[in-house]
């Protein structure tokens, strides 16, 4: 499995954003994979949520245009 850290790997956000125009911060992201899986001595197929990745988020800040 992946996942971030920290949110805020840097004080402004993600590292290697423009933080004087982005808001920015780190998020795991999941996927759905179907593993073999036993419940007592009941094993069946079923889809569990792993995480795969660690991404950013940006949103721009307020007052400012491209």
């Amino acid at each position: 499995e992946t996942k971030c850290r920290d949110p805020n790997p840097v004080d402004s956000g993600c590292r290697g954003i423009d933080a004087k125009h982005w808001n920015s911060y780190c998020t795991t992201t999941h996927t759905f994979v179907k593993a073999l899986t036993m419940d007592g001595k009941q094993a069946a197929w079923r889809f569990i949520r792993i995480d795969t990745a660690c991404v950013c988020v940006l949103s721009r800040k307020t007052g400012w245009r491209a």
